[in-house]
């Protein structure tokens, strides 16, 4: 199956929003809303994207060799991104500015819980959903535990789930997850994407955001419609073919997720220290974004060069 274009520009928007998330501020004071806007759908899409790649590249292998890859991809470079982590945390957090310390106990803690930080949920989450959709070989099966993955969603808030291993976020994930695999196993798609109907999800997403607080319809309608528009959007640019800095991006993605928010906090440590950007609210917001998202996808470049860091950091 050729490559789909619009799910690498989605995986790059969506990371870019990851980062942009994380970042949390009373200044500038709109940012908070922002921040809002960007949580009420990022991971979900994240997820989607996910669930649909999976299943429109799945081959035919067995259970143990696919496992064995997802460790691999996901779980090596997150522990090993955790003790990079938790190392530098422990030797800078007295001398600079570091949001969640940590104690040396976080070196154990990191095999039952993102401890190193907390985004790296995402992580066990796709790792547990990797464990279980295999089981679930055919397209009647598949959607058999789609049913099943929507009432749980929607039943997990008033469930007693542990969040060991992450698994009460791996069951409110599921679905979106599931809603990709749907999508292929349905033959849904997007095609000849105008700015009419970019513009149209835009203004429906926009009304929904607006009356969210004053319902649970709109509450519970906002993570569509904002999967629905920035797929849209991702295949209007995917059309276009003036993409190239978004599929740098999205190559880099996974890097970007395992390390953005230490440079982040690296770069916002050192930017408190500089008593004249404490004026320029916007600016600092602007460098520590643009930190989150560019450093990593050099650090990249520099993983790709030997043999031993692509394995330790799930490269190809």
């Amino acid at each position: 199956m050729p490559r789909r274009v619009e799910f690498d520009i989605a995986k790059a928007l969506c990371i870019i929003l990851v980062v942009m998330g994380h970042y949390t501020t009373t200044n500038p004071t709109w940012w908070a809303n922002v921040r809002d806007i960007i949580y009420t759908f990022h991971m979900p899409l994240f997820m989607f994207a996910s669930g649909y790649i999976y299943i429109a590249f799945k081959k035919e292998e067995c259970y143990g060799s696919f496992l064995q890859k997802k460790i691999k991809r996901l779980m090596i470079p997150y522990v090993v991104t955790s003790i990079i982590i938790i190392a530098i945390k422990l030797l800078t957090q007295s001398i600079l500015y570091v949001k969640n310390p940590v104690t040396p106990f976080a070196f154990l803690k990191i095999f039952y819980y993102p401890e190193a930080a907390y985004h790296l949920w995402f992580i066990w989450a796709l790792w547990w959903i990797f464990c279980i959709v295999p089981f679930f070989k055919s397209k009647k099966w598949r959607t058999i535990l789609f049913g099943v993955s929507i009432l749980l969603h929607y039943m997990q808030p008033h469930l007693v789930l542990p969040s060991i291993a992450c698994i009460d976020l791996t069951v409110k994930m599921l679905m979106w997850f599931m809603i990709g695999v749907m999508c292929f196993d349905w033959n849904v798609d997007i095609k000849n994407v105008k700015l009419t109907h970019i513009g149209l999800t835009a203004v429906i997403f926009a009304t929904a955001l607006i009356m969210k607080e004053r319902g649970i319809l709109f509450h519970h309608l906002c993570p569509y419609l904002g999967v629905i528009f920035f797929m849209y959007l991702s295949k209007w640019i995917s059309e276009k073919r003036t993409h190239k800095t978004l599929m740098a991006v999205s190559k880099s993605s996974y890097i970007i997720y395992l390390f953005h928010s230490t440079f982040m906090g690296f770069t916002l440590s050192i930017l408190m220290k500089l008593s004249f950007m404490h004026s320029l609210p916007l600016l600092t917001l602007i460098i520590i974004v643009a930190t989150g998202v560019i450093i990593p996808i050099l650090l990249q470049y520099l993983l790709l060069r030997t043999k031993t860091t692509r394995f330790l950091f799930g490269l190809k």
